[in-house]
């Protein structure tokens, strides 16, 4: 008995669904694209948006050794699996398109280890807004944590940063009522909408504690008087100076 053409395709394109799941029809001329699980998932999500062409290519080929069972791992559960595909050795090196796009252009999404920096950084707190902060360690991350574009942070690294192993913080100014008066100091809590600047009679600034404070009270002989409490005012204290980002890029 023949066996027709169409049917063939149908019986390969069943074969494919342990792998991967088809979505058709496709905008494109060639046909279908692979559709991932895990696609609600940052990592999967960034997987979908920027490495089609490479996910389609090992959907649809035999060579690239069942790497997409690692990457619905990798997309769903976000955990070793992800080092497997980005690894361009894996499986001989038959999907190292796609592993150079998931470390390229997923690593931070995926967890896996910055090609480009040295620091790991976060949010300073779940419920932060803005203040972040960076640590030296072995899974670095491509995250952002600068005060450029955020006039109310301020950047304070150790001295001996980024050999210390000591963190480097942007926390953000917050203003409160104190007294009659009021007390700006940095904080990585940052949530709650507090104010950003102070002003009154008399305004001081403390190197000692970097806070600066205003009111009716004068400054002591180890306070600055200052015009008001702004970011300007702050510094970083003893031991650390003002960087512009905490993230330090591989040499």
């Amino acid at each position: 008995m023949r066996i027709s053409a169409r049917i063939l395709a149908a019986a390969a394109l069943g074969a494919l669904a342990s792998a991967c799941i088809l979505a058709v029809p496709s905008a494109e001329p060639r046909g279908a694209h692979c559709k991932l699980a895990g696609v609600e998932s940052d990592c999967g999500r960034c997987i979908a948006d920027r490495c089609t062409a490479a996910v389609d290519a090992c959907c649809f080929d035999d060579t690239c050794g069942g790497v997409i069972a690692d990457l619905d791992t990798c997309a769903t559960k976000t955990n070793e699996a992800c080092a497997r595909v980005a690894d361009p050795d894996d499986r001989g090196g038959v999907h190292a398109d796609l592993s150079a796009c998931v470390a390229n252009e997923c690593a931070t999404s995926c967890g896996l280890p910055s090609k480009r920096n040295v620091t790991r950084c976060q949010r300073a707190y779940v419920s932060s807004i803005e203040a972040c902060e960076c640590e030296i360690g072995p899974i670095s991350n491509d995250t952002e944590c600068t005060e450029v574009g955020h006039p109310n942070l301020r950047c304070c690294a150790p001295d001996d940063w980024p050999s210390s192993v000591r963190s480097c913080e942007c926390d953000k100014i917050i203003c409160t009522t104190a007294g009659a008066g009021c007390l700006c100091q940095l904080s990585p809590m940052d949530d709650r909408g507090r104010g950003t600047d102070c002003s009154g009679a008399i305004c001081c600034y403390d190197p000692e504690v970097n806070s600066c404070s205003c009111g009716t009270v004068p400054c002591t002989p180890s306070e600055k008087q200052v015009a008001s409490c702004t970011i300007e005012q702050l510094g970083c204290g003893q031991g650390r100076h003002r960087v512009t980002t905490c993230r330090v890029p591989k040499p």
